[in-house]
């Protein structure tokens, strides 16, 4: 019978461990790499890039020069106003990453007042008189109490 490291010894791997063979399982120590078993190479924890969650809200910075400062995440527009200034900027990276132009959004503040007296309705030509609006009342609720008469 051959060296067992040099030939045959009852296994087709050449005395090597067979890499298919059920492990039993074993305890993971490292939380980042799997439990392996044999003489399997263990493999490395690989960086992942950490993916960037875009804030809904205005940031307020003190002039453009502080925009970049901020972090935009690939394919993401952020908000940018100006704390000094009445300017929004719009500050969009692309899906490669690349930072785009900055866009400038000028506004202006109008200021409206109300009226000082507002204009006032017109009195009804025929205001309806306390002997007019009982008649009324009597007569819907006699035909409320038809009607009710009538669903029973």
């Amino acid at each position: 019978m051959p060296n067992p490291m040099f030939g045959y010894a009852g296994s087709p791997y050449g005395g090597w461990a067979n890499p298919y063979a059920v492990q039993p399982p074993r305890v993971n120590s490292n939380p980042v790499t799997p439990a392996m078993g044999g003489n399997q190479m263990m493999s490395t924890p690989m960086n992942t890039p950490q993916s960037f969650v875009p804030q809904s809200n205005i940031i307020w910075v003190n002039g453009e020069e502080e925009i970049s400062n901020y972090p935009t995440g690939r394919g993401w527009q952020q908000l940018f106003g100006d704390k000094n200034k009445n300017m929004f900027y719009i500050r969009e990276t692309d899906l490669n990453g690349i930072t785009q132009p900055v866009r400038r959004l000028h506004y202006e503040f109008e200021e409206t007042q109300a009226p000082a007296n507002p204009p006032q309705t017109p009195p009804a030509e025929n205001p309806v008189t306390r002997e007019e609006f009982d008649k009324l009342v009597g007569a819907v609720s006699s035909m409320t109490d038809k009607l009710s008469e009538l669903l029973k």
